[in-house]
């Protein structure tokens, strides 16, 4: 039975491979072929089908975290949006970030594939903002937004809004949810919107920058169309405005990818890491710090297929000979050598948002950890530079000496050992931050941020034919 190809540009030109029965391997591969020769104009999404199996080349996949109260619909507005759509993944990911992880390709005229994040749990949620494009908050047109409830029994700061702006997500959606139960009343939501609005001012959130859906994830209503029960509703639905997210080209970026595991298997190292911008192509030589550890990709393994390409987003197994006696631990991360340096941070001015009641954030050796991407490492707060005004993100010029929780403010940190981190404005994902307090064997998260400036130190040239066939090589 020949699959159904659709008007996918893709499948029609494999059709032929397809019919003819080549291993699903062999079509991956000649589709990633025909992608890598479009340099950077390929379409947004492609289904690749063959008798086989499926395979989905994600030339640009949105990152979306959904929040809210507990029993505000998250769970059923994401199986909602399945109704137009191929679940991809639906799984409970490993156990330090327990949440549902659900991706999903929209099949409208211009296709995008989205990867959910239902965090649970504050620390679970801050994860999921500083990985994601996006933020979904819902909000229960029942209850309203919780403006009297952003902090929890321990006074501290548990409003995603704020949360996401801090992080550097400054675009919102927020679905009013359960409009079915309020009758559909477009005064209820005016008020909710209104309330709503009012409240992200006073946290530095523009009107502008926020856009409201209102939709009933129980009946479907505003999700994937248009509900005759909100006739007054003019806007887009959810679908919609996902569809209009101005989102990062990251396939037009230098590489950047992170680590995640190693592995030693005999001559041969496995390299466990995720994309997160550029296209990593098989066969090319990759430089990874802090370590300075220059590779040869042999062969690289995705889904457990072997692939010739990888796309920002996809987490992949790199395989390069060896071995070698010190390992790259995780957080190292991976440029392309030939067009590319990567630099280790020698200082890094972040701007936080203090979120624990019980810690001020003062200068010194205070046991505290900064996470940023896969990395964690311990920093010195060198200074205290300046507090910032919450409503307008304008800095003051005063130096306070200590940040309390609600205060936002612009620090220096000296990192206790090598790391290598971007400032958000370059690479989105890699220069998002959470500030953690170790003691007791306890981490507390004490503040989020983002990276605004890096003290760089540039590695060692490289001369290539230090490169022997892929053995990791130690730039000196």
């Amino acid at each position: 039975m020949n699959p159904d190809y659709g008007d996918c540009k893709f499948c029609l030109k494999l059709k032929d491979h397809s019919e003819n029965r080549c291993e699903f391997s062999e079509v991956i591969a000649k589709c990633q072929e025909w992608v890598a020769s479009l340099k950077g104009r390929m379409p947004e999404d492609v289904l690749i089908q063959c008798q086989t199996g499926s395979f989905m080349l994600s030339g640009n996949q949105t990152m979306v975290v959904i929040v809210g109260m507990e029993g505000s619909g998250k769970s059923s507005i994401i199986s909602g949006l399945n109704g137009r759509g191929v679940i991809l993944k639906n799984e409970e990911m490993h156990r330090d970030f327990k949440c549902k992880y659900v991706t999903l390709r929209t099949n409208e005229k211009k296709a995008m594939t989205f990867s959910f994040i239902e965090p649970r749990g504050v620390e679970n949620m801050l994860t999921g903002l500083s990985i994601a494009d996006c933020a979904i908050i819902v909000i229960d047109s029942t209850q309203g937004y919780p403006i009297n409830n952003i902090v929890d029994s321990e006074d501290n700061i548990v409003d995603p809004a704020s949360l996401a702006v801090s992080m550097g997500l400054k675009t919102l959606i927020c679905c009013v949810n359960k409009m079915d139960v309020v009758g559909y009343s477009q005064t209820v939501y005016n008020q909710l919107r209104d309330g709503a609005i009012t409240y992200f001012k006073s946290i530095g959130i523009e009107e502008s920058n926020v856009t409201f859906v209102p939709v009933s994830a129980q009946t479907g209503d505003g999700l994937l169309d248009k509900s005759e029960e909100m006739a007054w509703y003019e806007g887009l639905t959810l679908i919609g405005q996902l569809h209009t997210l101005d989102r990062e080209s990251r396939t037009s970026r230098r590489l950047r990818l992170v680590v995640d595991s190693t592995e030693v298997k005999g001559t041969v190292v496995l390299i466990r890491c995720r994309v997160h911008y550029g296209i990593l192509l098989s066969g090319r030589r990759v430089v990874f710090c802090p370590g300075n550890w220059a590779v040869y990709v042999d062969k690289m393994r995705v889904g457990g297929l072997e692939v010739k390409y990888a796309w920002p987003g996809e987490a992949v197994e790199l395989e390069v000979k060896g071995p070698v006696n010190e390992m790259m631990e995780q957080g190292c991360v991976g440029a392309a050598i030939i067009d590319d340096k990567l630099k280790v941070a020698m200082g890094i001015e972040v701007e936080i948002l203090v979120t624990n009641s019980k810690v001020e954030v003062t200068t010194g050796l205070q046991g505290y950890l900064c996470s940023c991407h896969k990395a964690s490492f311990p920093v010195i707060v060198s200074q205290i530079k300046e507090s910032v005004d919450a409503a307008t993100r304008i800095r003051n010029k005063d130096t306070p000496t200590s940040l309390k929780i609600g205060q936002i403010g612009v620090v220096s940190l000296t990192p206790l050992v090598e790391v290598v981190v971007e400032t958000v404005s370059d690479y989105m994902s890699l220069g998002r931050i959470i500030f953690c307090k170790e003691e007791e064997e306890k981490k507390d998260v004490v503040a989020v941020g983002v990276v605004v400036d890096v003290d760089h130190t540039e590695l060692p040239k490289l001369n290539m034919e230090q490169l022997n066939l892929g053995k990791p090589v130690r730039i000196k």
